[in-house]
């Protein structure tokens, strides 16, 4: 896919930025917002009025951006959540090997979107489960998130940008959308959403959408990097890991609110 014109002297602007270390969160809270923004537009009028509801009558997906992370301090068991590690030579996702004890992003995202449907809890609980399903659903999407185990090479890469060193999931998690602002990214994910892609994004279940991720993972993320080590992150990189992380920011707003509304019917 060619990236428009106005968008490519913006990515290859990533090559001027330098990088330190960052805490291993996912995305940032910018880019959850320009996400959960999409995706609140792209709501029924059935689910936006059950979602105020339940959150409040000004409530807005995008209020709890960010929310699922800044409590891993407290709830430490929570950070596994936010991921899945798959094996480098899988052909397939199995949740056997690759989630025995249900602590991965697909598992999870089931259980509160399950909770959030059959409203059998209190009002707080339901309250924290659509937090972390609005959150689980946007994470879902982030590549090395659905990676290799750093054993085996995954996130922990060690990589060079601008002349400092760090680890490949600390330009995944911030620096890949760094030189932009929440407006702009919003904007280009509603450019990348089209009908067409639209009903075929929506399709499948969570383990379909998170082998989508761990495609990308391996065919960009980890399939584009240059030789050598650290990795030298260059402006080929740069191009090819932004159009990537673009798109799948783009899916995680229409299944997002895919499930919403069926949710919320």
């Amino acid at each position: 896919m060619r990236l428009p014109s106005p968008w490519l002297p913006v990515t290859l602007a990533l090559c001027a930025l330098a990088f330190g270390p960052a805490p291993l969160q996912a995305w940032s809270d910018k880019v959850h917002r320009a996400v959960l923004r999409v995706a609140q537009e792209r709501l029924s009028p059935s689910a936006d009025r059950r979602q105020r509801l339940m959150m409040g009558s000004d409530a807005k997906l995008y209020d709890n951006a960010g929310w699922s992370h800044h409590i891993e301090d407290e709830r430490p068991e929570t950070e596994a959540w936010h991921s899945i590690t798959i094996p480098p030579t899988a052909t397939r996702l199995d949740l056997d090997r690759d989630c025995p004890v249900g602590d991965c992003t697909p598992v999870k995202l089931r259980e509160t979107v399950g909770i959030v449907r059959l409203a059998h809890k209190d009002k707080p609980q339901l309250q924290e489960a659509f937090k972390f399903l609005v959150n689980l659903a946007v994470d879902m999407h982030q590549p090395l998130r659905a990676g290799y185990p750093p054993g085996n090479g995954g996130d922990a890469i060690p990589v060079e940008f601008n002349g400092k060193q760090g680890e490949l999931y600390e330009y995944w998690d911030d620096e890949i959308f760094a030189d932009v602002d929440e407006d702009m990214l919003a904007e280009r994910i509603r450019e990348l959403i089209t009908p067409q892609r639209a009903r075929e994004w929506s399709k499948g279940n969570m383990k379909d959408w998170t082998w989508d991720t761990h495609l990308s993972a391996v065919r960009v993320a980890y399939g584009a990097l240059p030789k050598g080590s650290p990795k030298q992150l260059d402006g080929d990189y740069a191009v090819q890991a932004r159009m990537a992380a673009e798109l799948q920011l783009a899916k995680a707003a229409v299944r997002l609110s895919t499930l919403l509304d069926e949710v919320w019917p």
